[in-house]
């Protein structure tokens, strides 16, 4: 699932966005996910009030295929929830990409070391 919602209130939904990471190389011929996953080593990556029991879903968040954002994605309490479900999804559309990107800053060197001669 892409998105979790973990409690709704009038004017907002708590959400939870799963953003599927790409299994592209950074410059140094290491995997976005592998980068992400040694990364988060030692770090909780798994946000607990989802209380994941896919243990597929739940390898792909430890594996760095996938990458957890928690959320709380405001709008309008008069709207109907066709139009408030409409704007969860704008917002996990906008956020996607701007997380994807943030990824590929981060980790495009990852790992990558080397000697200067002096």
């Amino acid at each position: 699932m892409d998105i979790h919602i973990l409690e709704v209130q009038s004017d907002r939904a708590e959400s939870v966005f799963h953003i599927p990471i790409l299994n592209t190389l950074n410059a140094n011929g290491i995997s976005f996910q592998v980068a992400l996953k040694q990364y988060n080593i030692g770090k909780e990556v798994i946000i607990p009030e989802l209380n994941i029991t896919d243990p597929i879903e739940y390898a792909a968040i430890e594996n760095g295929e996938i990458y957890e954002h928690r959320i709380a994605v405001k709008y309008s309490a008069n709207l109907s929830n066709i139009q408030k479900k409409q704007i969860i999804e704008n917002e996990y559309i906008a956020k996607k990409n701007v997380i994807l990107n943030q990824i590929q800053i981060r980790f495009k060197f990852w790992q990558m070391t080397w000697n200067v001669e002096v």
